[in-house]
């Protein structure tokens, strides 16, 4: 972020424009090769919510049951 704030706000000469095309050029390819890494760090972190989420409706359901159930017996007991 601040790499990038850093080349918008100085001026450029023009002899750095070859380095920064340069620059802009291995970036490009350098992130373009990451971008499965994103894809399959966001998967699994989605994946891992998703199943996170599940379990937990799970053991919600498993609760409201149990709740219930000892609602019942307080009652027949009285």
């Amino acid at each position: 972020m601040l790499l990038l704030f850093l080349m918008i706000s100085t001026p450029m000469n023009a002899s750095d424009a070859g380095v920064a095309e340069t620059y802009i050029g291995a970036q490009s390819s350098t992130e373009n090769s990451n971008l499965g890494y994103l894809l399959a760090g966001s998967l699994l972190t989605w994946a891992g919510f998703f199943v996170y989420a599940f379990f937990l409706s799970r053991k919600n359901a498993n609760l409201q049951r149990e709740i219930t159930d000892l609602q019942n017996k307080l009652d027949s007991s009285k």
